[in-house]
């Protein structure tokens, strides 16, 4: 990385301004493998719920369609209890968005507090077996 962006991402692990944090799921065991790991967003306010609906809609996802289909899905519903006092309850909002990476697989980016990124035990790895986070925010991750 560069000098600015390694400054930016170690301001955002320690803030609750979001970054972005990427799984593939390249199998259908994929599905599962993602779900444990946002099942370890539970004590930011994750609830189980949520992640049942997220790997319900990524199941379906990948039975309905191929990497090399146009497929881009978006969750909004998500929120994290960072205490952060200029949102409501202290909660921050979250996403996220399934897509298609053609001759890959699928992409799921989660936008996610960089606090809770950084400190969610079990949450971060290589992309496969954890969600891969560079704490840099969603803008500098889209393509152009």
């Amino acid at each position: 990385m560069t000098d600015w962006a390694d400054k930016l991402a170690a301001e955002h692990r320690e803030s609750t301004l979001p970054v972005s944090a990427f799984f593939l799921i390249a199998t259908s065991e994929g599905v599962a493998r993602m779900a444990s790991k946002l099942a370890a967003l539970q004590d930011w306010g994750v609830t189980i719920g949520q992640v049942e609906f997220i790997a319900a809609v990524a199941n379906e996802v990948w039975r309905r369609h191929t990497p090399a289909d146009r497929v881009e899905v978006r969750i909004s519903s998500l929120w994290f209890a960072v205490g952060d006092p200029h949102w409501p309850e202290g909660r921050r909002p979250g996403a996220l968005t399934i897509r298609n990476i053609p001759g890959k697989g699928f992409e799921v980016e989660l936008e996610v507090p960089g606090v809770v990124a950084s400190r969610a035990p079990h949450f971060l790895g290589d992309g496969t077996d954890g969600f891969f986070c560079g704490f840099l925010p969603p803008a500098l991750n889209r393509p152009l």
